[in-house]
């Protein structure tokens, strides 16, 4: 992928942001038998986008317009223009946001869901459109912000997994999304802080039936410490709500479910600088050693040990 992007600045008021990129996807497989090696699939496909975003200032910054388009050329299945609109607005007498956006979105079929052998040729791109409306507050006393962000999204010819032919397809109808996030982040004194993320989310395809994998509900807490000046500790908990499986997925004993179970996992991290070029850093993931699947049958790991070291000259 080749990109560019530049922004041109018209004064206090415009702030106009500009770019274009082609990016190539190849696919190769081959087949060795004999000694010899077969071709079996060898496909490319190249994206060449141009996109242009406006921002505008009034009312003292007061109120921003952020509006934005973008044309994106795929060699297989031709141009798509998509476009964004978000305004905000602030109220400095309170410390309140209020914010809001409408988009559109287009997203071709990769080469692997075309071509690989759950492939489906015949796929068209998906489309969207999304529509978001919200809130962000600041208290001036104290380092605390929070939010809630209402959101809701449709797709067009969404790509899925069918299992009656076991390769990929198009969602027939139209696919729905919606829900609200929130958010809390504070401070304490200068070296620590904490986040709480939550999203709730409510899914249905064209038969009303939930969309595969997506969870119904998601935590996400996480911090970090600086101390002795040179050190900081981080870590994460994430909690993840059941999400619908495909009719054919089991549990660890074999038996057959609906639903992937809720799991919780629990990350650290560390990193000291021994000098100012070079770090130590190591972290632990999924602490407790948890059994989880995002997706039935694919393997996900259990407690991981990372160490390391980054020097910059």
């Amino acid at each position: 992928e080749l990109s560019w992007q530049g922004t041109w600045f018209f004064g206090d008021i415009k702030e106009l942001t500009f770019g274009v990129s082609s990016a190539t996807e190849v696919m190769t497989e081959k087949t060795f038998s004999g000694g010899s090696a077969t071709t079996g699939i060898d496909e490319s496909a190249t994206t060449t986008s141009y996109w242009v975003q406006e921002h505008v200032f009034l009312m003292d910054e007061s109120l921003i317009i952020v509006a934005g388009a973008r044309s994106d050329n795929h060699d297989k299945f031709g141009s798509a223009v998509t476009y964004r609109l978000a305004p905000s607005y602030r109220i400095e007498e309170s410390g309140t946001m209020i914010k809001a956006s409408y988009g559109t979105g287009f997203q071709a079929p990769s080469l692997y869901e075309l071509y690989s052998d759950y492939g489906n040729e015949d796929l068209d791109p998906a489309k969207s459109v999304t529509t978001d409306v919200g809130f962000e507050q600041s208290m001036d006393s104290s380092d605390i912000r929070f939010g809630v962000t209402f959101f809701t999204s449709e797709f067009t010819d969404a790509i899925g997994f069918d299992m009656a032919t076991f390769k990929y397809g198009q969602l027939e109808g139209k696919s729905k999304t919606s829900g609200w996030e929130a958010f809390f982040s504070t401070a304490f004194g200068k070296h620590t802080d904490l986040t709480v993320n939550h999203v709730a989310l409510k899914t249905e395809d064209a038969d009303g039936e939930p969309l595969l994998r997506r969870p119904e509900g998601k935590t996400v807490i996480s911090g970090s410490t600086r101390f002795l000046e040179k050190a900081q500790v981080s870590y994460s908990i994430y909690n993840v709500g059941t999400r619908s499986a495909v009719s054919s997925a089991k549990d660890k004993e074999g038996n057959a479910i609906d639903e992937l179970p809720a799991y919780t996992l629990i990350n650290l991290a560390g990193s000291y600088a021994l000098t100012d070029s070079l770090d130590l850093y190591g972290r632990i993931d999924n602490l407790t050693d948890t059994f989880y699947e995002d997706a039935w049958s694919y393997a996900t790991a259990g407690r991981s040990y990372y160490v390391g070291a980054k020097a910059t000259f």
